[in-house]
């Protein structure tokens, strides 16, 4: 250390390869105005006089004015490190410490003086006072919080103390000024965690957790607060496609805010995202000085975190057209969405050549994809008695269709993905043993189908999704004691409606099972 500078210390930062060099400036030694000087140093000086010299009552006055005291902090990086793999902190805390004091030996206790302190930093007020016995002192000191980042950064104070001391008849006085502080930098730094680190950027896919953990505070500060942002609507918590209901579970305050009652801790932020992004996280902090009373607020900023998602870049979706059918087994005759004649199609609405392309540097990573759907049915059976009502189970509620993935059906992203539904209402129950009443069966079901991914250790996300429908009113026939075709869509004349998939982060949620559709 240079000079008057003030005494330097710098927490290694923990997350970071490189350091902080500290360059000091400014300052001059305290001056002896009368008399010489017993001892002098860089922050200290003092003197004593004595009237045995036959000088009446002599005077001591010792005065320290330094002016500006300078300390410059300049990031280093790490050995063979650069601004894109070992960044400048954006967050570091800065201690400013700084006190002034004087103090008197009045031998007899029969002089004068007067001394004033200033520890030179904002909020510290200018002190002085007057001493009439042995051994007064006067002292200021006062600490300065305050957040700095970047690759350089400089803090400064300008300290002053000064005392006039004079003796009485007999006796002697000593006086002494000094001025001592120190600036301490703690960086506090955001690690963001991932699978990949591409030039200093964290790069992670769809799916993939990503985490982010805050280190670097002090272990004599006390959090009292943190607030973690940055993370879009498209983030969440987890999703579990086991669970009965509410799979997607979003981040609360609970997992944003704390500390939690009893912790001194900022707890590391966990979480997913279902879209392609660019993330900044920022922790939001509040601590409670050493001191026990001073509040000191600060916002730390993580590295960037690239999110990545695997495209979709061909599902061919063929539908075919309405169909009377009879059930194999039972017998029973009813209407289906089935495959049309000469069709390769394998149902009635196909899913062919699912392609998911995972982007670099992920290419090599794999995983998993399916399909899932949710379905409303819409059955509506009229009777000429308006007393009876049939009970076609969760009629008009949306639900998981049969399971998830759809069928159970997974398959490796290397390959092509391929899967059907083929939807069948059989109504002939409802007539059973002859003619009793039924005269209409109307059916309108709505699904929504999703072509999924699953990264390896990772959760499920939607990738595309697009709605669809299939429609039918068969009338039951008197004369004909049968029930006929009234409507149906689609229809060998209105042809495949040409659905497509469309890019989406919206997750299928239910809290039932569908396993009548």
């Amino acid at each position: 250390m240079a000079g008057l500078a003030l005494a330097t210390m710098l927490a290694a930062p923990p997350a970071h390869a490189g350091s902080y060099t500290d360059t000091s400036s400014g300052g001059t030694s305290p001056a002896i105005i009368t008399p010489a000087a017993d001892a002098t140093g860089p922050s200290s000086a003092s003197a004593s006089v004595s009237p045995y010299s036959g000088n009446g009552n002599p005077t001591c006055i010792i005065q320290s004015n330094p002016g500006t005291i300078t300390d410059t902090f300049t990031w280093v990086h790490g050995s063979g490190q650069t601004d894109a793999t070992d960044p400048p902190p954006s967050c570091v805390l800065v201690e400013q410490d700084s006190g002034a004091t004087w103090y008197v030996r009045d031998e007899w206790g029969t002089g004068t003086g007067t001394g004033t302190a200033d520890c030179g930093l904002p909020g510290a007020t200018l002190t002085s006072g007057t001493y009439n016995a042995p051994r007064p002192s006067l002292s200021l000191s006062a600490t300065l919080y305050s957040q700095k980042s970047g690759a350089s950064f400089s803090v400064s104070c300008s300290p002053t103390v000064s005392f006039t001391g004079q003796t009485g008849t007999e006796g002697y006085v000593s006086g002494a000024v000094m001025f001592s502080g120190g600036a301490y930098a703690y960086p506090i730094t955001i690690t963001p965690g991932g699978t990949q680190l591409v030039n200093g950027v964290q790069e992670v896919l769809t799916g993939q957790q990503i985490t982010a953990t805050l280190s670097g505070i002090p272990s004599n500060y006390t959090v009292t607060k943190y607030t973690w942002s940055g993370q879009s609507g498209t983030c969440f918590k987890t999703y579990n496609e086991k669970a009965t209901s509410n799979q997607l579970v979003l981040l609360d305050s609970t997992d944003l805010t704390g500390p939690a009652a009893g912790s001194n801790t900022v707890a590391p932020l966990a979480f997913y995202d279902s879209a392609k992004e660019n993330l900044t996280l920022t922790c939001a902090i509040t601590l409670t000085a050493p001191d026990g009373k001073s509040t000191v607020n600060l916002t730390a900023t993580a590295p960037p975190i690239n999110v990545l998602k695997p495209t979709v870049t061909r599902w061919d979706i063929h539908t075919g057209y309405v169909q009377y059918v009879q059930n194999p087994t039972t017998g029973q005759k009813g209407y289906q969405l089935r495959t049309a004649p000469g069709s390769t199609q394998t149902g009635g609405e196909a899913w062919q050549n699912a392609t998911i392309v995972v982007p670099a540097p992920f290419a090599a990573t794999g995983g998993l994809g399916c399909f899932a759907q949710l379905a409303t049915p819409n059955v509506v059976i009229t009777n000429d008695d308006p007393t009876k009502s049939p009970v076609f189970p969760n009629n008009n509620q949306q639900g998981l269709d049969n399971s998830f993935p759809y069928q159970g059906d997974q398959w490796d992203v290397s390959g092509l993905g391929a899967g059907a539904d083929s939807p069948v209402l059989y109504y002939e129950n409802y007539n059973s043993g002859g003619y009793t009443g039924w005269s209409q069966v109307s059916d309108t079901d709505t699904f929504t189908t999703w072509l999924m991914y699953k990264p390896p250790g990772g959760v499920w996300v939607p990738l595309q999704s697009y709605d669809w429908t299939w429609s039918f009113t068969s009338q039951w026939s008197k004369s004909q004691n049968q029930w006929n075709l009234f409507r149906a869509r689609p229809s060998p004349t209105s042809g495949d409606p040409g659905y497509t998939g469309a890019v989406t982060s919206t997750f299928p949620q239910w809290s039932l099972v569908q396993t009548n559709t």
